[in-house]
């Protein structure tokens, strides 16, 4: 006979598993296909999703739950990325733009708090209904972007803490969460369905005409696809290129002295960057140990404080920022991720790696940043392949391995 305590357990687990699935369908389906009409969307479904999570996993913790969550935060990428959330949060002390500043900091670390707490909540095996979750939620995603192109009437929407258009905005973060998508198609041997999402997701970009964008895909496909056959090469020669070029940007500035008249390099806003930012990193000298603080660079440029010439990208405005310790915190957190994605499985690595070539290559190129809608996603990708991992568990028993010598017919005793 069921006791009351077990039905009440049971009512607890049932509705711990909806609610679960509830957020998942808001984190994995309500996000991409919002991005595509609103700018606000993902700042709305994203704490919701995961706070449900929270709420399930209080509500049903599983076996070991807690200790997950510990493990979580002190993952040695997760510490990186705390160092790094502390020297922002140290840096506005000087930066010039405290109260702005300060908003998107708490913006920023909450979201990124959020994430990790989620994913450590979740339980050690993730239902396979989940995983499609993904493949649904990108192809919907895809889906509501190319309707709204058509439709014409967000294509000219520009975002609030961006220069890119919605439209944009979607294609760039689909094309993001391509990555965990593909992970999970490989998980369940879904190969040819992985390569329609990519067709379909790489049309969004070429739909925007986001340059950066596909150049940055590219080379992500590339990396992924060479990955799939010897990761260990792959991720070391993205790791030595990210860490030099960051490293170096500053040197590299210094020794640059571009030819030819003003008007020449007017005519090239690349090379009318290359000056610009040459000329700063003469004049700063020690500044740039520091950095100006968290969230200064755009707001300098807008302000008139920087030149409207200087480059857009994730480098200077790494540099510009958060200076030479921010910059080793990005390096070692690029560098850690690189070598765990060594430690996956042969069906997520070379998609984790491709993922990291992606979000690196935008910020080089200068189509994303420190751009909150650009950080929340990130947040979003590192929750799915948390998710995929979980999914990933053997369904099949492992076959015996018989050791020793087989008994002699005359050692058998009738």
């Amino acid at each position: 006979m069921q006791t009351y305590s077990s039905r009440q357990s049971n009512l607890a687990e049932d509705a711990s598993q909806l609610m679960m699935r509830i957020a998942h369908i808001i984190l994995f389906v309500g996000v991409p296909v919002s991005a595509a009409f609103s700018r606000r969307g993902v700042f709305i479904l994203m704490p919701l999703g995961l706070a449900l999570i929270l709420l399930a996993a209080a509500m049903n913790m599983p076996q070991g739950g807690l200790l997950r969550i510990k493990e979580t935060f002190l993952h040695p990428a997760v510490l990186f990325l705390w160092a790094l959330i502390a020297w922002m949060g140290f840096s506005l002390v000087w930066t010039p733009y405290f109260g702005p500043a300060s908003e998107r900091f708490i913006k920023t670390g909450g979201t990124l708090l959020l994430a990790a707490c989620a994913a450590g909540a979740l339980p050690a095996r993730i239902k396979t209904s989940y995983l499609y979750l993904l493949l649904t939620g990108l192809g919907l995603g895809a889906l509501a972007a190319l309707i709204s192109y058509a439709s014409g009437e967000s294509a000219s929407l520009i975002g609030f803490d961006s220069d890119v258009s919605l439209l944009e905005r979607s294609a760039l973060g689909l094309n993001l969460l391509l990555w965990p998508a593909l992970a999970a198609a490989f998980v369940r041997e879904r190969q040819k369905l992985a390569v329609i999402f990519v067709f379909i997701t790489a049309l969004t970009l070429i739909l925007v005409n986001n340059k950066a964008g596909m150049i940055a895909l590219a080379l992500a496909i590339l990396s992924a696809g060479l990955s799939l056959k010897n990761s260990r090469y792959i991720a070391g020669f993205w790791g030595v290129l990210f860490a030099l070029t960051l490293g170096l940007a500053p040197l590299l500035m210094l020794t640059f002295t571009p030819s030819g008249t003003s008007e020449s390099y007017e005519a090239s806003g690349l090379l009318a960057g290359l000056s610009a930012m040459a000329e700063l990193f003469r004049i700063e000298g020690w500044r740039l140990l520091t950095g100006h603080g968290f969230d200064s660079y755009l707001r300098s440029v807008n302000n008139g404080v920087l030149p409207s010439s200087s480059l857009r990208s994730g480098v200077f405005e790494l540099w510009y920022e958060l200076g030479f310790w921010g910059v080793v915190a990005v390096i070692g957190l690029l560098l850690i991720l690189l070598k765990r994605s060594l430690n996956q499985s042969r069906e997520i690595a070379p998609f984790h790696i491709g993922a990291i070539v992606y979000v690196g290559a935008l910020a080089i190129l200068g189509q994303v940043s420190f751009q909150l809608w650009w950080i929340t996603l990130i947040a979003l990708l590192g929750f799915a392949f948390s998710l995929v991992a979980r999914g990933r568990y053997r369904n099949e028993r492992p076959a015996m391995r018989i050791t020793g010598q087989r008994p002699r017919i005359t050692e058998l005793q009738i």
